[in-house]
């Protein structure tokens, strides 16, 4: 299911909080310490990972894993570098949302999806200001996967990078394809005891148009209309209530937005601009009572006269 990814990385988070909690600190140096040199040692045996989109805008980026193959059910630990059009490490990074660089996967079934951030692990945005990142990953299974990163310059740019990952299975074994995508275009779903329907205006999206999207949540056949926050507050605003991030059926699109508390009522909305026709997968989180909850979605775009008409 699309969540257990989401769950495996907090799964994982609250381990790593746990083991770090008892470290000492001189533990941890040396274990960054380690990962450093590891890193510096294995560079021809690192995995990197193949760019999704052409990188036209000014700042470039890399993203490999300091083991290969990436394995199924294994820690691997990912890094990413920026750098400028002249190729020297980019560093003009402002916060967006609260997090330096964010980081989304699906898997190219759809059945899984996760989002994280290097900020939230120890010394994973420490090396910011030179345009580099770190942090834990775990893919549940073997195959092919869509990695974005999201990141904002100085100059208020948000960009993104679409990266493509091969993952073996756990004796080392490449898999050449997932399991073929069966889309599952029911717009209503129960997810953790979550009653979601998702409500689109138009109900049919065309491209380059802009399409409302809408979640009716409900527990125990009650609405849900009040939610944690999913990232810090910023400023005088009430924070996150529903993240939505979404790709093209082809992985090479890659669209993000996000609905404030202050759209909830009568549900969350927010909206999302398609630039082609086709399949789309749409991945939500909310959180209620601590908890996280992922969704899934997949949405038809039809074709219409084109964009700029």
């Amino acid at each position: 299911m699309s969540r257990k990814l989401a769950r495996e990385w907090h799964r994982t988070k609250a381990y790593l909080a746990g083991c770090f909690a008892i470290m000492t600190a001189i533990a941890l140096a040396g274990f960054f310490f380690l990962s450093f040199v590891v890193a510096l040692i294995s560079t021809r045996d690192s995995a990197l990972a193949t760019p999704r989109t052409t990188q036209t805008s000014a700042i470039t980026a890399s993203l490999e894993f300091l083991s290969n193959p990436v394995k199924a059910g294994e820690l691997a630990q990912m890094r990413v570098r920026l750098n400028d059009v002249q190729g020297k490490p980019f560093g003009g990074l402002v916060p967006l949302y609260g997090k330096y660089l964010h980081v989304f996967v699906t898997s190219d079934d759809f059945r899984l999806y996760g989002r994280d951030n290097p900020d939230n692990y120890p010394h994973g945005a420490d090396t910011a200001s030179r345009g580099e990142f770190s942090m834990p990953i775990l893919f549940p299974q073997a195959g092919a996967y869509s990695v974005a990163i999201r990141f904002r310059s100085a100059s208020s740019q948000e960009i993104t990078k679409l990266f493509s990952v091969a993952v073996a299975d756990a004796d080392g074994a490449m898999v050449s394809k997932n399991t073929a995508r069966r889309p599952d275009e029911r717009t209503k779903k129960t997810f953790a005891n979550y009653e979601v329907a998702l409500v689109l205006d138009p109900e049919t999206p065309t491209p380059c148009r802009p399409t409302r999207i809408s979640f009716n949540i409900k527990r125990d056949g009650r609405p849900v209309t009040s939610f944690e926050p999913l990232e810090p507050v910023v400023s005088a605003q009430r924070g996150t209530a529903l993240a939505i991030a979404a790709w093209d059926e082809h992985l090479q699109e890659f669209l993000y937005t996000q609905a404030s508390a202050e759209s909830v009522s009568p549900m969350p909305t927010a909206e999302l601009s398609f630039s082609k026709p086709g399949g789309y997968g749409i991945f939500s989180e909310f959180k209620d009572n601590g908890q996280i909850i992922p969704t899934s979605f997949f949405v038809p775009v039809t074709d219409s006269a084109g964009c700029g008409s």
